[in-house]
């Protein structure tokens, strides 16, 4: 079994929506955060939503965060909030390269992907939003979430492999 929904910004659905979405069904265990950058504002209203999405839950929730310098666009005032986030790690891509060459990335680092493992539920939410207010809530965006029941994988294979692949 598998759910989908979608993220169309700013009238449907917004991807901080989505995210309070996931994070508001039982049994999340952890969560990986991979974007392109991260500004004040988008970690500000993220840290504040999965607080309240998950509650009393939120402390020992693991939360990894990796993001990048690229183009100097995370502010360090963002990644001093992520990493005072319960239960969080964070990782740079390719920091040394990057910061050596005044913010050009030898490689560019620019995924949008949310990852929220739980049981029985996993979840992926893909989409062209960063961790800013544009790319949360304000800006035109798109994305898709997708839900695969892990309990029930046995049943369709291939959901099951997709998933796994995104846990590697």
């Amino acid at each position: 079994m598998s759910r989908v929904a979608a993220i169309a910004q700013p009238s449907i659905q917004t991807t901080l929506d989505a995210i309070g979405d996931v994070l508001r069904a039982p049994g999340i265990e952890s969560i990986d955060i991979a974007v392109a950058y991260i500004t004040a504002g988008g970690a500000h209203d993220l840290i504040g939503r999965i607080s309240d999405s998950l509650g009393a839950r939120n402390d020992e929730v693991k939360k990894r965060w990796i993001t990048s310098f690229d183009y100097c666009r995370t502010q360090p005032i963002a990644l001093e909030a992520i990493r005072a986030v319960p239960n969080s790690t964070v990782r740079i891509y390719d920091a040394a390269t990057c910061l050596a060459h005044r913010g050009v990335p030898a490689v560019p680092f620019h995924p949008k992907a949310f990852l929220f493992y739980g049981k029985p539920w996993d979840y992926a939410l893909a989409g062209s939003g960063n961790v800013s207010r544009s790319g949360l809530s304000k800006g035109v965006e798109a994305g898709l979430v997708i839900g695969v029941d892990r309990s029930r994988a046995h049943l369709n294979p291939t959901a099951a492999t997709s998933i796994d692949s995104l846990q590697a």
